[in-house]
């Protein structure tokens, strides 16, 4: 059964010494065949609406590790503002979220479902 989660739940599933931990492994990694990382994806759509003109960007980042036997991506959308030649970010969006989609590598079965409304988190810390 897949977790389902909000990013400021990660705290209490795991620690934050030992996602720092996990990352860096994770990393190390993509020196080998045992990690895979896809260069970022951005899908723009130019987009002419009352408020005016936007580019709304579809930001799409993928990677695995065998050693965790796991792959997942993230999916974000982020919206520029076009006025002349200046994009500037619109109005914050409390609505907007971003996915991360994990799976089991071996089985393909989903793992977990984490979202994240940017400007909802809090400070990380240090």
């Amino acid at each position: 059964m897949a977790l389902f989660f909000h990013s400021d739940e990660v705290d209490q599933l795991i620690p934050f010494k030992e996602a720092v931990e996990i990352t860096e492994n994770a990393l190390r990694d993509l020196v080998s065949p045992q990690g895979v990382n896809a260069p970022r994806k951005r899908l723009n759509l130019h987009r002419e609406i009352g408020e005016g003109k936007f580019d709304t960007v579809l930001n799409i980042y993928a990677g695995g590790s065998a050693t965790y036997g796991a792959v997942g991506a993230q999916v974000a959308l982020h919206r520029k503002a076009i006025s002349g030649n200046t994009q500037t970010r619109p109005p914050f969006n409390p609505d907007q979220t971003e996915l991360a989609l994990i799976y089991d590598s071996d089985t393909g079965s989903l793992l977990g479902v984490m979202a994240h409304r940017p400007g909802t988190s809090p400070v990380l810390p240090t």
